[in-house]
């Protein structure tokens, strides 16, 4: 128990750390960086986003369509089918678990981006004090670096989890294959 606390307490405070190196990057670059430069790296984003979203649907087209049918249609397997269709269907639904989250992430990201990107220009003009208007540019940034990471984040799932979808995927069905084999056989 001790040994989980104090992993807990440093993933914590590693976390606290590089926060406070991001608010410190943000506050030294959202005075830098201009106005117009943001909202370009917020439209950069968006568009990103809007890509990743297509590129998921896409890979769950073709890595797992009946898995993405079975779960969505709520297929129910009665208690007199073989246990491999059963393993089958959690399988499917393990699937659909990796895929649904940056999907998630990148509607997030896009809502949030399409916000930012109509607001801002109107807080812009409405906002008549400086000081705040450097606040607002400030709380802009850190926004758009967290967007940045949620983005990275995804990409880089998006890397990785297609690729070990399909192996999963292939050997699921060698496996179907197989007792289909052993099936005739006997």
């Amino acid at each position: 128990m001790h040994h989980y606390i104090s992993i807990s307490f440093k993933l914590f405070l590693l976390s606290i750390i590089i926060s406070l190196i991001i608010l410190i990057i943000a506050l030294y670059y959202s005075i830098v960086i201009p106005y117009n430069s943001q909202q370009a790296i917020a439209s950069s984003l968006q568009a990103i986003a809007a890509i990743i979203f297509g590129i998921w649907g896409v890979w769950l087209s073709i890595v797992s369509p009946e898995s993405f049918k079975n779960v969505i249609l709520q297929k129910r397997i009665s208690n007199n089918t073989n246990n491999n269709l059963k393993e089958l269907k959690n399988k499917d639904e393990e699937l659909l678990n990796f895929f649904i989250p940056p999907i998630l992430i990148s509607i997030f990201i896009l809502i949030s981006l399409t916000l930012f990107i109509m607001l801002s220009p109107i807080l812009k003009d409405i906002v008549t004090a400086d000081l705040i208007k450097l606040y607002l540019k400030y709380i802009g940034f850190i926004f758009l670096i967290f967007v940045s990471i949620l983005q990275c984040l995804t990409l880089f799932i998006l890397l990785f989890i297609p690729f070990w979808g399909i192996s999963r995927r292939n050997q699921e069905i060698s496996q179907i294959e197989n007792f289909n084999d052993d099936y005739k056989e006997n």
